[in-house]
């Protein structure tokens, strides 16, 4: 078995039969002048664990520590006095995870998370130039159905169809016939990402929007029908259906800084009108919010 695992049972057992040493620590690994006992080691252990991986987590820990407290030492002995002299930054760090945590609690009890359909389609109006499409979108219907199918010509004739009851026959068909269908109606998708589900090569791809509403490719036995119901162009606006999440996430965090903005001006004009800011050997800056 593993040495550390003989370690640590000599030390358990010591504890079980010594009253007087379950008031001493048990060191189970050194490191020059460093030393890890079984306390923290057993701190890191689930309470409820099997006895294979207590033994494996324990070696693993072991072994941690001691890579860790190597380069540790190294590190030590390579750096100067000033190099090692981390204290402000500890502070710094230390200071910025406050702040953290204390804007995080107050977010969560201040913040307003509901983002009504008003909030968005205002900011899609205010914010239109941001929501410019940089690629072809579409929306359309894909169905691939078998050369040999006695009601090919009926589907393909129906899936071709631009009146709304055709999408229900279609459905109706398919199902008869078994056949799978992709409906793209209720979500825009790259132009690309279509042609790339049908192997279908398209040279300009706006120009042949512009001219084709449905497309068709024969492949290994299979017929794949492309029917495409709505289209954008590179440049145009954005749909607002594509950019809702987006919108919400940026209406929410303008709502977090405002929160933020807000009290910092808050704690920043109560400390001065109760002259707890004072500007030292400086010129009076009292006028300064």
């Amino acid at each position: 078995m593993n040495k550390y695992f003989f370690l640590l049972l000599a030390a358990t057992l010591a504890i079980a039969c010594s009253s007087e040493s379950n008031s001493n620590r048990i060191p189970v690994a050194t490191v020059y002048d460093k030393t890890l006992y079984l306390d923290e080691v057993q701190a890191i252990l689930p309470k409820e664990i099997a006895k294979a991986d207590s033994i494996t987590k324990t070696n693993a820990y072991i072994d941690i520590w001691i890579r860790q407290q190597l380069i540790i030492k190294k590190a030590e002995l390579s750096l100067s006095a000033q190099e090692k002299d981390v204290e402000k930054q500890l502070n710094d760090y230390r200071n910025s995870l406050i702040v953290f945590k204390f804007q995080e609690k107050f977010i969560n009890e201040k913040l307003d998370t509901v983002v009504s359909e008003n909030d968005i389609e205002s900011f899609y109006r205010e914010h239109s130039q941001e929501f410019i499409l940089n690629s072809n979108i579409v929306k359309a219907l894909l169905v691939r159905i078998p050369k040999d199918l006695p009601d090919l010509s009926q589907i393909r004739s129906v899936a071709k169809a631009t009146n709304s009851e055709s999408v229900d026959k279609l459905a109706e068909l398919c199902k008869k016939n078994a056949i799978s269908i992709n409906f793209f109606d209720d979500k825009w998708i790259p132009f690309t990402s279509l042609l790339m589900q049908t192997n279908y090569k398209v040279e300009n791809p706006e120009e042949f929007l512009h001219s084709q509403r449905s497309f068709e490719i024969i492949e290994n036995n299979v017929v794949t029908i492309v029917k495409i119901r709505e289209m954008r162009f590179i440049n145009d606006l954005t749909p607002i259906s594509m950019v809702k999440d987006n919108i919400k996430g940026i209406v929410l965090t303008k709502r977090k800084n405002a929160l933020i903005s807000d009290l910092e001006k808050s704690l920043y004009d109560n400390a001065l009108q109760n002259s707890n800011i004072k500007y030292l050997n400086s010129k009076d800056k009292t006028e300064k919010k």
